[in-house]
């Protein structure tokens, strides 16, 4: 039996669900957009994201 969207993400943390919440606001609010984040070619995007990972454990 298929589990419903809202059940499936009952089991994700808080922050896996505010991700796109989170996209969306860059969007949005700060003007961000693929065509902006592709200038990050050197690895940043994933550098800062292993950062925020590391010190969100504090």
């Amino acid at each position: 039996m298929d589990s419903s969207p809202g059940e499936r993400q009952a089991g994700l943390s808080a922050a896996v669900r505010d991700v796109p919440a989170k996209r969306r606001r860059q969007i949005e609010v700060e003007g961000f957009s693929l065509e902006h984040d592709s200038q990050y070619d050197l690895g940043e995007l994933p550098a800062a994201a292993a950062c925020y990972a590391l010190f969100a454990q504090r």
